[in-house]
């Protein structure tokens, strides 16, 4: 008996993180220019600590330095979220965004509402780790993004790194435009 009781709780120690993000999941075949290839994304709605996670593959090996950019703007790898706009349509309604510091050495997450008239203002921090050498995983409290019901998603990295167009950078997008993903909410369980 015990030992039974001991392989099931085995099986749900596997089963329950793989069902945490088994909700909505994106891939990748193509090989962007940029240095930061993106390889495939999967979404969430932990219930359990009510965040949104995004869980962000990549072909090689990621850097935190991979994000500067010495003679502007820094490159990184968002979350667009469309909660009311259409997709397609114009800008997403919030972007959650993974950047590095000014040296290069750690990652910073935060997330952004774009307004009706283009302004862009910061709504609160995320949180990024990351989890892997090819695997960034944000968290997001759905309350900055003001708990919609489901979220249509889409991932996109840019970097200005050598031999990438001087105003984009070299970007990659999964699922390739104009394709979204989507991730629905359900009520956080009591604790």
């Amino acid at each position: 008996m015990r030992r039974r009781l001991l392989v099931l709780l085995a099986v749900a120690a596997v089963a329950v993180p793989a069902l945490a993000f088994a909700q909505s999941r994106i891939g990748d075949r193509d090989d962007s220019a940029g240095v930061v290839d993106l390889s495939g994304a999967r979404a969430a709605h932990n219930r359990v600590s009510d965040e949104l996670v995004w869980v962000i593959d990549l072909h090689d090996a990621f850097r935190p330095d991979l994000l500067l950019n010495r003679d502007g703007p820094p490159g990184s790898v968002c979350v667009n979220a469309w909660t009311r706009r259409i997709p397609g349509e114009g800008a997403p309604d919030y972007d959650v965004c993974i950047t590095s510091d000014a040296r290069g050495r750690e990652l910073r997450a935060s997330v952004a509402r774009h307004g009706t008239t283009g302004a862009v203002r910061r709504r609160g921090a995320a949180e990024v780790e990351q989890a892997a050498d090819t695997r960034l995983e944000l968290r997001v409290d759905p309350d900055l993004i003001r708990r919609p019901r489901s979220v249509r998603w889409t991932v996109q990295a840019a970097v200005f790194s050598p031999g990438c167009p001087a105003f984009t950078g070299c970007e990659d997008f999964i699922p390739d435009r104009p394709r979204t993903s989507r991730i629905r909410l359900r009520a956080p369980r009591s604790r």
